[in-house]
């Protein structure tokens, strides 16, 4: 049996496509098929991805199928993002004040935005307290190249 062949027929198995169709949508989030468009004139399409929205003090779930101009993506720390740009960011601060949270964390969250960036914070006092914490390294190099072993490398061609 052929989606394709079978779904806009009048006999038992495009009745069967039909109905199973129609009873996944009880299971499943995101259900199309041919009469949804092009894309899915040969198959079911069968989905549980869900997008999640604040709703005052409630949380709701809507299937990601349902929304229109959405492009699902997952989140990622902003030193995973590091050289890569998107149209839009949402850039979340931690609710307490993380020794992380530096200008430089910051600054590299924000800078991955092309177009828009959402910040989401407790407060505005988590954006002025990350602006004045500079990043602290503590690799050593420093210390390696101000060393005596480095001052003293032989010249070139000796």
């Amino acid at each position: 049996m052929l989606v394709a062949s079978h779904w806009r027929g009048d006999d038992e198995r495009a009745a069967f496509l039909r109905s199973t169709h129609s009873q996944a949508c009880g299971f499943f989030d995101s259900v199309f098929g041919p009469g949804y468009n092009a894309a899915h004139a040969d198959h079911l399409h069968l989905d549980r991805r869900r997008a999640y929205f604040l709703d005052g003090a409630e949380l709701r779930s809507v299937s990601v199928g349902r929304l229109a101009d959405v492009e699902t993506a997952f989140a990622m720390t902003v030193h995973k993002s590091q050289g890569s740009e998107f149209a839009h960011v949402v850039l979340v601060l931690p609710p307490d004040n993380a020794t992380v949270l530096t200008r430089e964390l910051v600054y590299t969250g924000i800078t991955r935005a092309k177009a828009a960036l959402t910040l989401v914070a407790k407060d505005g006092h988590r954006l002025v307290e990350a602006s004045r914490r500079l990043t602290q390294r503590l690799s050593g190099l420093g210390t390696l190249l101000n060393s005596e072993v480095i001052q003293h490398r032989p010249a070139a061609g000796n």
